[in-house]
């Protein structure tokens, strides 16, 4: 069975954007380090793109903010309720 990620051509400008965004946002200080986390973030990016985010600027700061969020929502030990 094909994996719904390989199917379609990106032009060789394309693959340069969108690896230029998983290369900013995945090396920044506070994005996880572990495999699976960086393969689901891949997979996101692409399929933003392929739904219409080509806007590269949009697509970067929409990828920021979901990276973000997916790494308060896995901190299990995140609690509202420490910060009062």
């Amino acid at each position: 069975m094909r994996h719904p990620l390989n199917e379609g051509i990106f032009q060789p400008g394309e693959v340069a954007a969108l690896r230029d965004i998983y290369r900013y946002v995945s090396r920044q200080p506070w994005f996880a380090a572990d495999r699976e986390m960086k393969k689901q973030f891949a997979a996101f990016i692409i399929r933003m793109y392929r739904h219409g985010e080509v806007d590269i600027d949009n697509l970067r700061k929409l990828s920021i903010m979901a990276a973000s969020r997916h790494l308060v929502n896995r901190r299990s030990s995140f609690n509202i309720n420490r910060v009062k």
